[in-house]
Formats: C-alpha cells, sequence, structure tokens
C-alpha cells in the first residue's frame, strides 16, 4: 500500500487564500467509510489491540502508555497509528500531555488526533496519528485556536482552558474536535478545530449529489481525502469550503 502511494493524484484549490489540497486515495475508504455505531464496533474485535492485529505489524515502544504501528492504510509515506497499550475508549483531556510529549519525541512528525465522531474509525481504541512535517503544511479556513508555548505543563493548562469552554453534545463524553501538534523552533505548536457535525450531508446524499468525504484532522487543516475518483474529479472549491464549514464549529 505504500508503493501505491505513487499512484496516488492530488490537486490545489485557493480558498479565501489559502491552499486546500484534495488527495485521491482508493486505499482510505477503509477508514472513509467505517462504520462507528455501537453495534457495528461491537461485533467486531478491536483491531489496535495486540491479539488482534495482524502478525505483520509490530509496535515499537514510545512510552509506558503508547506505542508506534505503521499505519497500514497511508495517507502519506511514514504514517503511523499510535494507540494506547491498554484497550480504553478514544478521549483526549486524559491523554494530552501524552500528546504534547509525543510531538517532543518525534520531532519531524506533526501528531493528531480525531475525536470519536470526529474522524476516527477506530473510537472505541484510544490512538493518535503521525505523518512528516514535510509531507503537509496545515492550512485552515475553518475556526480553530491555535496555542504555542515552551513546555508541556503550560500547554496543558491552555488546552484544557480551550478545551472547558467548549460545548458536549448530548451522548457524548467530550466536545467534538481535531487537534494536531508539533514541535517547531524550541516551542510546542497546538491547534484545536472545533466541530459540530461528523460527516457532512454530501456523504449520504443521493445519487449525483453524493461525496464519500468523511473528515478528520487533516481534512480540517487542508488535505481533503477522497476515495472515489468520481468525487475527486468533481469535487470543486465551493465543494471543499461548503464541507468544511458544515462540519466546523
Amino acid at each position: 500500500r505504500y508503493a501505491q502511494l505513487a499512484n496516488v493524484q492530488t490537486k490545489s484549490f485557493q480558498i479565501d487564500g489559502t491552499t486546500v489540497t484534495v488527495q485521491h486515495n482508493p486505499e482510505r475508504m477503509v477508514s472513509t467509510s467505517a462504520a462507528i455505531n455501537s453495534q457495528s464496533i461491537d461485533s467486531r474485535p478491536c483491531f489496535l489491540c495486540p491479539m488482534n492485529r495482524p502478525e505483520q505489524q509490530i509496535g515499537l515502544a514510545l512510552s509506558k502508555r503508547f506505542e508506534l504501528l505503521v499505519n497500514p492504510f497511508p495517507i502519506v509515506d511514514r504514517h503511523f497509528t499510535i494507540p494506547l497499550r491498554t484497550h480504553s475508549r478514544q478521549e483526549i483531556k486524559p491523554y494530552l500531555c501524552d500528546m504534547m510529549e509525543l510531538a517532543g519525541l518525534l520531532t519531524d512528525m506533526i501528531i493528531f488526533y480525531n475525536g470519536p465522531l470526529c474522524g476516527a474509525s477506530a473510537p472505541d481504541h484510544m490512538h493518535f496519528q503521525a505523518i512528516p512535517k514535510a509531507a503537509f503544511t496545515p492550512a485552515f479556513i475553518t475556526r480553530h485556536y491555535e496555542v504555542r508555548e515552551p513546555s508541556v505543563d503550560q500547554m496543558y493548562r491552555h488546552l484544557c482552558d480551550i478545551y472547558d469552554t467548549l460545548p458536549v453534545p448530548d451522548g457524548q463524553t467530550e466536545p467534538m474536535m481535531n487537534i494536531l501538534a508539533w514541535q517547531e523552533g524550541g516551542e510546542l505548536v497546538c491547534h484545536i478545530v472545533p466541530r459540530r457535525k461528523h460527516r457532512p450531508a454530501c456523504y449520504t446524499a443521493e445519487d449525483n449529489f453524493r461525496m464519500l468525504i468523511s473528515p478528520g484532522a487533516l481534512d480540517m487543516a487542508g488535505l481533503i481525502i477522497v476515495p472515489r475518483k468520481e468525487d475527486f474529479d468533481r469535487i470543486t472549491a465551493d465543494d471543499i469550503s461548503n464541507i468544511l464549514h458544515e462540519v466546523g464549529a
């Protein structure tokens, strides 16, 4: 699948002075179309738990709580999944410091988090993902918070203040959001992107109005992942703007 990245197509649009890139990546259909309702999750084994992974998917310990896995459905070269080493639901607040520490450890990577209804295809198992800084420059066209702090402790306090101001939808355990973090010039940089919806209306629309786009952190930061060729061919700057503003806060 990494070899197949050589065949991935991309195109770019200028939206409100920001460059947004669209990537046609058929292998990402597994994540884009993932069923995350409780019945579907309860009926399958957790694919991030060690006993259920393919034999070839070897983990590398990063910390006492997290390990590094090669993502089997890559968006770019060197795409990693960073799961919690024990089975626990996807929620960010108990692991904000871990995320910042990972950004400080993997200094050439962008660490990102998809909330359980914000792009995570495994909302039953806490995990981050990581891709190289060189592969992607985040660009935002929806409301977001940017925080720069020199230390994990200062960053944690600032992020908690933002977290506590965001609404928690009925039936959920945390605010809807995506988060991206990295190290830059001796500082930790973090972007919190509030969300209002999991998927846009076009995801379930009929006939020619349907586009299988399910935004996660990278989409909200300007890299739109499109698994179907017909959607890639016809998507416009207006479509992208409408989709991101529909799901963004």
